[in-house]
């Protein structure tokens, strides 16, 4: 095999992952137990929220990327600084991740077909997007804390990541 054939494997494999996640946290049944504390996870999932930020952004506003960046990175801290914590998994940090991800590419598709002027906003679109999106943050929250401590524990999953040799 190529290098290339090994960069498109992976791609397919991470893309075909994420949608699982992404699929699991919009019908509500996060899997957590399939999010390990690595900086694999957290990275996975933050590259998810800045692509669905960047898009949703690029059809609501064009060409105005300092504010996007801020806006962006304000989000990330809010969102960070109400589930990460030193004793508590990140899996709860990239299960919201994702939820705001979901959002923000259900968001742009509406726009992009037509259904709505822009993703974003004080309209009703708006406000709906809004309203989903603090549901699975809720539901994503719940969910967490249903699961058992081994799992909400700091650390989970690192002891069964193997490094690649």
């Amino acid at each position: 095999m190529n290098l290339i054939n090994i960069l498109a494997q992976i791609a397919y494999t991470w893309t075909g992952a994420m949608g699982w996640h992404l699929w699991r946290i919009a019908i509500g049944r996060p899997a957590y137990r399939w999010i390990t504390d690595t900086g694999t996870s957290d990275l996975s999932f933050l590259l998810v929220f800045v692509i669905a930020s960047a898009l949703r952004w690029s059809v609501a506003h064009g060409s105005e990327w300092l504010v996007f960046l801020a806006s962006t990175t304000a989000t990330l801290f809010v969102l960070g600084a109400f589930t990460l914590r030193s004793t508590r998994s990140d899996s709860l940090f990239c299960a919201v991740l994702g939820a705001h991800s979901l959002v923000a590419f259900a968001g742009t598709a509406a726009t992009v077909l037509g259904l709505t002027d822009s993703p974003l906003g004080l309209h009703p679109a708006g406000l709906l997007s809004l309203a989903v999106e603090v549901a699975l943050y809720a539901v994503c929250v719940l969910q967490f804390f249903r699961e058992e401590p081994a799992v909400r524990k700091n650390g989970y999953g690192r002891e069964r990541v193997r490094p690649y040799v």
